[in-house]
């Protein structure tokens, strides 16, 4: 993430809007940087740099810290990496203005 040349990107890690995942030995000590967008694994949610949850903002794919094995998906089979994608569009229309009035 730090050599990101996507200027959306690079803004939300300069002002610590979004982090990446760190990899750290049982034993607490820094193993390496991965390069992947820190998300909440419940619903793809955005990390900050302190490690709060973005209300509203969230990702999803191959660059997320979240990795659900996407081979082989058949409809009606309840693929994992469907149900994934299935929990992140409920967050994501949760986050929605709105949503908590119509739940109501």
């Amino acid at each position: 993430m730090a050599r990101t040349t996507d200027p959306l990107l690079a803004a939300l890690l300069s002002r610590g809007a979004v982090s990446e995942e760190v990899l750290h030995d049982t034993d607490g000590t820094f193993l390496r940087n991965t390069g992947l967008i820190r998300v909440r694994p419940a619903d793809g949610a955005l990390v900050d740099a302190t490690g709060a949850v973005h209300p509203r903002r969230f990702a999803v794919g191959p660059h997320t810290s979240v990795k659900v094995a996407g081979a082989f998906t058949r409809p009606g089979m309840n693929a994992q990496s469907l149900r994934y994608n299935d929990a992140i569009a409920r967050a994501v229309l949760r986050s929605l203005p709105g949503a908590r009035a119509a739940a109501a």
